[in-house]
Protein backbone atom coordinates (compact mmCIF):
# COMPACT_ATOMS: atom_id res chain seq x y z
CA UNK A 1 0.00 0.00 0.00
CA UNK A 2 2.87 2.25 0.65
CA UNK A 3 3.88 2.08 -3.02
CA UNK A 4 0.35 2.81 -4.20
CA UNK A 5 -0.05 5.84 -1.95
CA UNK A 6 3.26 7.22 -3.16
CA UNK A 7 2.17 6.85 -6.80
CA UNK A 8 -1.17 8.51 -6.04
CA UNK A 9 0.54 11.38 -4.20
CA UNK A 10 2.96 11.87 -7.09
CA UNK A 11 0.18 11.88 -9.69
CA UNK A 12 -1.78 14.44 -7.62
CA UNK A 13 1.32 16.63 -7.37
CA UNK A 14 1.90 16.36 -11.13
CA UNK A 15 -1.75 17.23 -11.78
CA UNK A 16 -1.51 20.35 -9.53
CA UNK A 17 1.69 21.45 -11.26
CA UNK A 18 0.13 20.92 -14.69
CA UNK A 19 -2.97 22.94 -13.74
CA UNK A 20 -0.78 25.75 -12.40
CA UNK A 21 1.30 25.81 -15.59
CA UNK A 22 -1.83 25.73 -17.75
CA UNK A 23 -3.34 28.59 -15.74
CA UNK A 24 -0.16 30.64 -16.07
CA UNK A 25 -0.07 29.99 -19.82
CA UNK A 26 -3.74 30.93 -20.19
CA UNK A 27 -3.32 34.12 -18.19
CA UNK A 28 -0.21 35.03 -20.23
CA UNK A 29 -2.20 34.56 -23.44
CA UNK A 30 -5.00 36.62 -21.97
CA UNK A 31 -2.57 39.40 -21.01
CA UNK A 32 -1.11 39.35 -24.51
CA UNK A 33 -4.54 39.73 -26.11
CA UNK A 34 -5.39 42.57 -23.70
CA UNK A 35 -2.20 44.35 -24.77
CA UNK A 36 -3.15 43.97 -28.44
CA UNK A 37 -6.62 45.33 -27.75
CA UNK A 38 -5.20 48.29 -25.80
CA UNK A 39 -2.74 49.00 -28.62
CA UNK A 40 -5.56 48.90 -31.19
CA UNK A 41 -7.61 51.29 -29.06
CA UNK A 42 -4.73 53.76 -28.72
CA UNK A 43 -3.81 53.56 -32.41
CA UNK A 44 -7.45 53.94 -33.38
CA UNK A 45 -7.78 57.02 -31.15
CA UNK A 46 -4.65 58.61 -32.67
CA UNK A 47 -5.86 57.96 -36.22
CA UNK A 48 -9.28 59.32 -35.35
CA UNK A 49 -7.90 62.51 -33.78
CA UNK A 50 -5.36 63.04 -36.59
CA UNK A 51 -8.08 62.59 -39.17
CA UNK A 52 -10.54 64.96 -37.54
CA UNK A 53 -8.00 67.68 -36.75
CA UNK A 54 -6.22 67.41 -40.11
CA UNK A 55 -9.49 67.44 -42.03
CA UNK A 56 -10.84 70.46 -40.18
CA UNK A 57 -7.57 72.35 -40.69
CA UNK A 58 -7.49 71.45 -44.40
CA UNK A 59 -11.08 72.59 -44.89
CA UNK A 60 -10.34 75.82 -43.00
CA UNK A 61 -7.36 76.47 -45.26
CA UNK A 62 -9.49 75.78 -48.31
CA UNK A 63 -12.09 78.29 -47.21
CA UNK A 64 -9.64 80.88 -45.83
CA UNK A 65 -6.77 80.84 -48.30
CA UNK A 66 -8.18 79.72 -51.59
CA UNK A 67 -11.19 82.00 -51.96
CA UNK A 68 -11.12 83.81 -55.27
CA UNK A 69 -9.42 87.18 -55.29
CA UNK A 70 -9.41 89.36 -58.37
CA UNK A 71 -5.99 90.04 -59.84
CA UNK A 72 -5.10 93.38 -61.29
CA UNK A 73 -5.98 96.93 -60.51
CA UNK A 74 -6.37 98.48 -58.05
CA UNK A 75 -3.24 96.99 -56.62
CA UNK A 76 -0.20 98.70 -55.17
CA UNK A 77 2.64 97.26 -57.24
CA UNK A 78 6.10 97.09 -55.71
CA UNK A 79 9.05 96.58 -58.05
CA UNK A 80 12.38 94.95 -57.29
CA UNK A 81 15.43 94.65 -59.47
CA UNK A 82 18.13 92.08 -58.89
CA UNK A 83 19.91 89.04 -60.22
CA UNK A 84 18.80 85.44 -60.44
CA UNK A 85 20.59 82.94 -58.21
CA UNK A 86 19.77 79.29 -58.96
CA UNK A 87 20.82 76.65 -56.44
CA UNK A 88 20.59 72.96 -57.16
CA UNK A 89 21.07 70.98 -53.99
CA UNK A 90 19.71 68.41 -51.58
CA UNK A 91 16.24 69.96 -51.37
CA UNK A 92 15.88 70.33 -55.15
CA UNK A 93 16.18 73.38 -57.39
CA UNK A 94 15.65 76.80 -55.80
CA UNK A 95 15.68 80.13 -57.62
CA UNK A 96 16.18 83.39 -55.69
CA UNK A 97 15.97 87.05 -56.61
CA UNK A 98 19.03 88.62 -55.00
CA UNK A 99 19.23 92.39 -54.53
CA UNK A 100 21.26 94.50 -52.13
CA UNK A 101 22.25 91.58 -49.92
CA UNK A 102 18.67 90.32 -49.47
CA UNK A 103 17.06 87.45 -51.30
CA UNK A 104 13.53 86.38 -52.15
CA UNK A 105 12.52 82.84 -53.12
CA UNK A 106 10.96 82.99 -56.57
CA UNK A 107 10.60 79.31 -57.41
CA UNK A 108 11.47 75.93 -55.93
CA UNK A 109 11.16 72.36 -57.00
CA UNK A 110 11.42 69.95 -54.12
CA UNK A 111 9.55 68.13 -51.41
CA UNK A 112 9.07 70.79 -48.76
CA UNK A 113 9.83 74.13 -50.40
CA UNK A 114 7.47 75.97 -52.70
CA UNK A 115 7.89 79.39 -54.20
CA UNK A 116 5.25 81.66 -55.67
CA UNK A 117 6.30 80.76 -59.23
CA UNK A 118 6.68 77.36 -60.87
CA UNK A 119 10.29 76.44 -61.69
CA UNK A 120 9.33 75.91 -65.35
CA UNK A 121 8.79 79.67 -65.74
CA UNK A 122 12.47 80.33 -65.14
CA UNK A 123 13.78 77.76 -67.60
CA UNK A 124 16.16 79.28 -70.06
CA UNK A 125 17.44 81.80 -67.49
CA UNK A 126 20.82 81.24 -65.89
CA UNK A 127 22.29 82.34 -62.59
CA UNK A 128 23.35 85.97 -62.81
CA UNK A 129 20.54 87.00 -65.20
CA UNK A 130 19.17 90.48 -64.51
CA UNK A 131 15.56 90.39 -63.31
CA UNK A 132 12.83 92.95 -62.76
CA UNK A 133 9.95 91.64 -60.62
CA UNK A 134 6.67 93.39 -59.80
CA UNK A 135 4.75 92.27 -56.74
CA UNK A 136 1.12 92.74 -55.74
CA UNK A 137 1.34 91.96 -52.03
CA UNK A 138 3.52 88.86 -51.81
CA UNK A 139 2.45 87.53 -55.21
CA UNK A 140 4.71 88.23 -58.20
CA UNK A 141 2.53 89.58 -61.01
CA UNK A 142 5.16 90.33 -63.65
CA UNK A 143 8.72 89.11 -64.25
CA UNK A 144 10.99 90.47 -66.95
CA UNK A 145 14.57 89.60 -67.82
CA UNK A 146 16.72 91.64 -70.21
CA UNK A 147 13.65 93.52 -71.46
CA UNK A 148 11.65 90.39 -72.33
CA UNK A 149 8.60 89.35 -70.35
CA UNK A 150 9.08 85.95 -68.71
CA UNK A 151 5.92 85.76 -66.59
CA UNK A 152 2.73 87.73 -66.20
CA UNK A 153 -0.05 86.83 -63.80
CA UNK A 154 -3.45 87.05 -65.41
CA UNK A 155 -6.89 86.44 -63.93
CA UNK A 156 -7.04 83.11 -65.77
CA UNK A 157 -3.70 81.97 -64.34
CA UNK A 158 -4.74 83.12 -60.85
CA UNK A 159 -7.94 81.06 -61.13
CA UNK A 160 -5.88 78.02 -62.21
CA UNK A 161 -3.63 78.49 -59.14
CA UNK A 162 -6.68 78.72 -56.88
CA UNK A 163 -8.18 75.59 -58.45
CA UNK A 164 -4.95 73.65 -57.95
CA UNK A 165 -4.75 74.80 -54.33
CA UNK A 166 -8.33 73.77 -53.64
CA UNK A 167 -7.78 70.36 -55.25
CA UNK A 168 -4.61 69.60 -53.27
CA UNK A 169 -6.15 70.73 -49.97
CA UNK A 170 -9.32 68.73 -50.68
CA UNK A 171 -7.21 65.62 -51.31
CA UNK A 172 -5.51 66.06 -47.96
CA UNK A 173 -8.87 66.60 -46.24
CA UNK A 174 -10.21 63.41 -47.84
CA UNK A 175 -7.17 61.46 -46.67
CA UNK A 176 -7.63 62.82 -43.15
CA UNK A 177 -11.31 61.92 -43.00
CA UNK A 178 -10.56 58.40 -44.28
CA UNK A 179 -7.98 58.09 -41.48
CA UNK A 180 -10.60 59.29 -38.99
CA UNK A 181 -13.11 56.69 -40.17
CA UNK A 182 -10.46 53.96 -40.07
CA UNK A 183 -9.43 55.01 -36.55
CA UNK A 184 -13.04 55.07 -35.37
CA UNK A 185 -13.71 51.58 -36.76
CA UNK A 186 -10.45 50.25 -35.34
CA UNK A 187 -11.23 51.57 -31.88
CA UNK A 188 -14.81 50.30 -32.05
CA UNK A 189 -13.67 46.81 -33.06
CA UNK A 190 -11.11 46.75 -30.24
CA UNK A 191 -13.80 47.81 -27.74
CA UNK A 192 -16.18 45.12 -29.02
CA UNK A 193 -13.54 42.37 -28.70
CA UNK A 194 -12.68 43.62 -25.22
CA UNK A 195 -16.09 42.52 -23.92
Amino acid sequence: MNGQSTVVARSQTIARVSRTELGATASAGQTKSHKKIATMKILGMFLYLFGILGGVIALSLTIGLWHEKPVGLPCHVVSRDGTLNVRDGFGGVKAFLVNEGGSFLLAAQGGHTHGPLPVETLQGLTSGSELHVEFCGLQPVRLTSNGGEVYKLTQERAEENIAQGVISTARFATLCFVAAILGFLMRRRASASDL
